[in-house]
């Protein structure tokens, strides 16, 4: 109403879903140009956010929306484009990456060009979020941190975003979780999502996403709940090569550190966030979102072939991805 008061002609695009298909992608572009709009603006979370961008760059960009997935395939940038998060997860808001679902699997265009030019964090808009898209989105940021601050292409400005956005979700997760309403938990957990997407917009992912991202389309899990049931198996698995980093994570989730090892304290975050996950009702296992045993072995292959994470501090085999899928499905952890 307030655009339309200063007179601007407005135009919503209402076929905006969870993990959007290509498919959907490709009608929203076709719309966008038939409507010759001059900017866009998302509102929403991750997904709708992620359309947005889709929305953008078609205006400057000829073609199927499948022809940009990639790295870099982008020509030149899109309409200007406002991004204003209801949830408090991706970061979407401040990153050059949309996440489409091709064929059951997840794909991204990855482009400065489609970097939003403006991004407007209201927490007052996440407060009618359930508590399950709370838990959710919110294990979603934490899992963007963590992964970030165990890269390889990590630095001291992206350790300083991603520090800082575990230490507010530490702080802040369960009060959101449990008592929706409260604006300084949300407040916190906006800030957390948006400066864990600044910080692995150049600090980069590692296997916690390339997990969730091969399992969760699977069994159509929603893509933070799959982050939040890999994220301590994966800590664990990152332990004996970067006890360090762990323990910075420790560190910044407010555990007493001092007096013990940076082995130790890496133990003591992944308790933490094991306990966090199982407080806001994330599942603990792959038996618990459906997947049987003999399936692990194409997950783990799969994982490694349309996955791969150059930037993660061990290698990730075909055999070693098991192993922490195998671990992952029995429930087994720092035993």
């Amino acid at each position: 109403r307030s655009l339309e008061s200063d007179g601007m002609e407005i135009h919503v695009y209402e076929k905006a879903e969870p993990e959007p298909r290509i498919e959907v992608a490709e009608d929203l572009a076709q719309y966008t140009r038939a409507g010759e709009f001059d900017s866009i603006v998302g509102i929403g979370g991750g997904s709708a956010m992620d359309l947005a961008k889709i929305a953008s760059m078609s205006v400057r960009n000829p073609g199927q929306v499948r022809d940009y997935l990639g790295v870099n395939l982008l020509h030149r940038k899109g309409a200007p484009l406002i991004c204003m998060p209801t949830t408090s997860g991706t970061g979407s808001e401040v990153t050059m990456f949309s996440v489409l679902t091709v064929g059951g699997k997840k794909m991204d265009v990855v482009s400065p060009h489609i970097l939003p030019d403006v991004a407007l964090m209201d927490p007052v808009l996440t407060v009618t979020m359930p508590p399950e898209l709370t838990a959710g989105t919110g294990m979603d940021a934490l899992s963007q941190a963590v992964e970030t601050v165990t890269s390889l292409a990590a630095t001291p400005l992206t350790d300083a975003l991603a520090l800082k956005a575990i230490q507010l979700v530490g702080n802040s997760l369960r009060a959101a979780y449990a008592k929706g309403d409260s604006l300084k938990a949300r407040s916190e957990m906006a800030l957390a999502a948006t400066l864990s997407g600044l910080a692995f917009g150049s600090g980069k992912l590692t296997l916690g996403h390339s997990l969730a991202q091969t399992f969760g389309p699977l069994r159509e899990i929603p893509h933070g709940v799959s982050c939040g049931i890999a994220l301590p198996y994966v800590m664990e698995f990152y332990l004996p090569t970067i006890p360090e980093k762990l323990s910075m994570i420790a560190e910044a989730m407010r555990m007493e550190t001092r007096g013990i090892s940076a082995r130790e304290a890496g133990i003591k975050a992944i308790q933490f966030v094991k306990k966090l996950a199982a407080d806001i009702g994330i599942p603990s296992t792959l038996r618990d979102v459906g997947f049987d045993r003999d399936q692990l072995p194409l997950l783990a292959e799969t994982c490694v072939k349309e996955w791969p994470r150059p930037n993660s501090p061990r290698d990730l085999t075909k055999q070693s991805v098991l192993e922490v899928i195998e671990k992952m499905w029995e429930g087994r952890i720092l035993s």
